[in-house]
């Protein structure tokens, strides 16, 4: 998720949403600096049986366990459960195992079959209070950022990063695309003389399948070591990856805020309102930015090199080129974010040197109406004369007082049009931005039934979550149209 987790604050919340796990904070690798703490939750939930495998018929208990981590709110679910060398089979040599596991098994809880995916949406996604309505009102109708993330952190545990000004929307990743399943098998009924199994250990106890991401642990002994090490590598290449896709949605903020501004310059826009509006969005953009570079940096220092002190050199030197790849990836993305922030800047301050010279004209002007104003003083003296009549002294001295009180006036009226102008054309920008939004929403959600492999109570849970969503960008929308947002 696009936050830092604060495990201490989310303890108690952990407790309260998995009353019977055995709950604890640990150290998960003294020798990563990175996963130094973590909230490890065991047996989540009791009396869940897994009663069908691939569409055919199993009996065995399911435990699931939680690995809790700060950066970037990772949270690692171990879903565990023992069946025969027969449907350990069916896994490993289905090129769609994962799909297969998820959408064509079944569990049984509390006496009723449902498929194995609504453990994500109903043990799983509740561990980040996802609660869309409740962010959504309150304080979050507020324009202020701070209380904003405030609330989010009150409410969450999470201190959120934000790409602009307003952007309090989450981002989530929900994935198993790194994921390595581990089968443990102690009393060696899994065949590894096949060439899919490679050792990856110089005692020969852990082999696997790179291409499918299978893992066989033939030593319980190894069994610890081996899964700590496959959580934080996981970790590393999948927080390296949401990284890269989160400076993507800083680079397309950046794109909009582009595409305002060069149409504004080619309507000549030379509102000052708009031009302070946009030079403080860039500043909170940019400090924005630098609160998730200065967060995410630490990925690339923090090394899993005695994590799985048996490794072979080739498996080892095969996963710090990944890793080492992934890192240069992410630092050219984080350089690109960099390089576009500082290129939006500019017409700003080329706008402002416009701004400097246009004022300076401006005070001239006004020198020149002072000057007209002390060349009025012979006229004052005229009107002391006797010969004048009352009438034209009169009139003549209103006009000379009126002459600084009128340009006031005229000046302030330019710069209320000129407010409410720049107002109501942001006030369309964001409300046809949530438009889109919305209508790409509904479309993800009518796409939701074309997907025949998915189970029905799998999809009805996630037409549920989609639209809580939808309703909640509805509200949003109406409360742009009825202006209650300070805009």
């Amino acid at each position: 998720m696009n936050a830092i987790m604060d495990l201490d604050k989310k303890l108690p919340d952990i407790v309260k949403k998995y009353p019977d796990a055995i709950i604890k904070k640990i150290g998960f690798n003294e020798d990563n600096r990175l996963y130094e703490q973590c909230i490890h939750a065991s047996n989540l939930i009791k009396d869940i049986n897994l009663v069908k495998l691939i569409n055919q018929d199993v009996n065995t208990k399911v435990t699931i366990d939680l690995h809790a981590f700060s950066p970037l709110c990772f949270t690692y679910f171990d879903i565990n459960f023992e069946i025969d060398p027969i449907h350990a089979k069916l896994l490993y040599e289905d090129p769609k195992s994962w799909e297969q596991l998820a959408f064509n098994s079944q569990i049984l809880i509390k006496n009723e079959a449902r498929s194995l995916a609504v453990l994500i949406t109903e043990y799983m996604l509740p561990y980040f209070d996802y609660n869309i309505e409740e962010i959504e009102n309150g304080e979050m109708e507020s324009a202020d950022l701070n209380q904003k993330l405030e609330f989010i952190y009150e409410k969450t545990a999470m201190r959120k990063f934000c790409t602009s000004e307003a952007g309090t929307n989450f981002d989530v990743n929900l994935s198993s695309s790194n994921h390595r399943t581990i089968i443990e098998d102690y009393d060696n009924n899994i065949d590894i003389t096949q060439n899919i199994w490679e050792s990856i250990t110089l005692d020969n106890n852990i082999y696997m399948d790179e291409q499918k991401k299978f893992l066989v642990c033939k030593n319980q002994d190894n069994y610890e070591r081996l899964f700590k090490h496959d959580v934080t590598y996981n970790a590393k290449v999948m927080l390296l990856e949401f990284t890269r896709s989160y400076c993507v949605t800083f680079l397309d903020t950046i794109r909009k805020h582009g595409l305002s501004i060069r149409k504004n310059i080619i309507n000549n826009n030379q509102n000052p309102f708009y031009w302070k509006e946009v030079k403080e969005k860039i500043e909170i953009l940019d400090l924005n930015f630098l609160e998730f570079h200065t967060q995410t940096i630490r990925l690339f220092y923090n090394e899993d090199e005695d994590c799985l002190s048996t490794a072979t050199a080739k498996y080892r030197d095969g996963n710090n080129i990944l890793i080492s790849d992934a890192i240069n990836k992410t630092e050219k993305y984080l350089d690109q974010v960099k390089y576009a922030i500082n290129n939006l800047s500019t017409p700003g301050h080329t706008h402002d040197e416009g701004i400097l010279q246009s004022e300076t004209e401006k005070v001239n002007d006004r020198i020149l109406m002072l000057s007209f104003i002390a060349m009025a003083i012979s006229a004052i003296a005229m009107m002391r004369s006797s010969e004048i009549d009352i009438i034209f002294k009169i009139i003549s001295g209103l006009s000379i007082i009126s002459l600084p009180i009128i340009y006031y006036f005229i000046r302030s009226f330019q710069k209320k049009l000129s407010f409410r102008k720049n107002r109501k054309n942001e006030r369309t920008r964001k409300l046809n931005n949530k438009i889109k939004s919305l209508e790409q929403s509904k479309k993800q959600l009518e796409g939701i039934d074309l997907h025949q492999e998915i189970p029905e109570d799998f999809k009805k849970e996630i037409k549920e979550f989609w639209s809580k969503l939808i309703t909640s960008q509805e509200r949003s929308i109406k409360k742009i149209e009825e202006n209650k947002y300070n805009l």
